[in-house]
């Protein structure tokens, strides 16, 4: 839900714990409006009267602006196409722009857990047991293989 007025932002709704939060724009000035999910559901919304577009990402809590070129370009009217890409209109800039999304968007510094190394039971187990299944269907036409080679020593 876009909140369109100054000091605006967007509303996110937890429907697990049923509750309201405000996500508000990076300039109180922006007017923000209709917001769209791109496919990794980061929240993008037009903002009229700055030439932007925001990107919430609700998994890590960060909002990024992207710049529009045009200049009081008034954008609305977000949408998202088969092919994942956001498309808007700049009203007052009489175009339609769009951004294409080829790679999540990494923002700030990656942090590297140092706290040691971690194997799960899973991870050790499966190997172990295919390597067993290999190793007695070896061992199975080995015996298949020698039982012959003596039967055939025998009968002569």
């Amino acid at each position: 839900i876009s909140e369109h007025d100054e000091n605006g932002g967007i509303i996110k709704f937890n429907p697990i714990l049923e509750t309201y939060e405000k996500i508000p724009a990076s300039d109180t000035t922006a007017l923000p409006n209709d917001p769209t999910f791109d496919r990794y559901q980061n929240i993008w919304f037009a903002q009229h009267t700055v030439d932007k577009l925001a990107v919430y990402d609700p998994h890590n809590q960060n909002l990024i602006e992207v710049l529009i070129p045009t200049q009081t370009s008034f954008v609305q009217f977000m949408t998202v196409d088969d092919k994942n890409n956001i498309w808007f209109a700049e009203q007052r800039g009489s175009k339609i722009g769009t951004v294409k999304i080829t790679e999540l968007p990494r923002s700030g510094i990656i942090s590297i857990d140092e706290k040691g190394f971690e194997l799960k039971y899973t991870e050790i187990v499966s190997p172990l047991i295919s390597l067993g299944i290999i190793a007695t269907s070896l061992f199975f036409v080995k015996s298949v293989k020698d039982k012959r080679r003596i039967d055939s020593l025998i009968s002569s």
